[in-house]
């Protein structure tokens, strides 16, 4: 429907697509979760993410920044590495280990799609 958003409640993932050598920002759809159905985050979703207490942790609009965390490896020169993984982008108001953490620790969220 044009004009509708979509909402997708899951849990958050570090995501390494297929064919690319880095983590993306994901979360798994809860209504199908057995079928791996990922939705990678993009500039202008809007995040919740939650504490297993139900608490938000985080919310806001989604915008990368890939400057931060460049890779001192001269091999890594365009790429940015937190808590020692190559990732694709960084939330632009959260720290960067900050911002992992809630994808390695797979808290439950909210994505609101563009």
């Amino acid at each position: 429907m044009i004009g509708v958003k979509q909402e997708i409640s899951g849990f958050l993932v570090p995501y390494f697509q297929a064919g690319t050598d880095r983590i993306l920002w994901g979360i798994v759809n809860l209504a199908n979760a057995d079928s791996g159905d990922i939705h990678c985050l993009h500039d202008d979703d809007y995040l919740t993410v939650y504490e297993p207490n139900g608490h938000v942790r985080w919310q806001g609009l989604i915008h990368f920044e890939y400057k931060r965390n460049n890779s001192p490896r001269r091999e890594f020169w365009t790429r940015q590495v937190v808590m020692g993984y190559i990732v694709h982008g960084c939330q632009a108001d959260c720290e960067p280990e900050k911002w992992a953490e809630m994808f390695f620790e797979k808290l439950p969220a909210t994505l609101r799609k563009k």
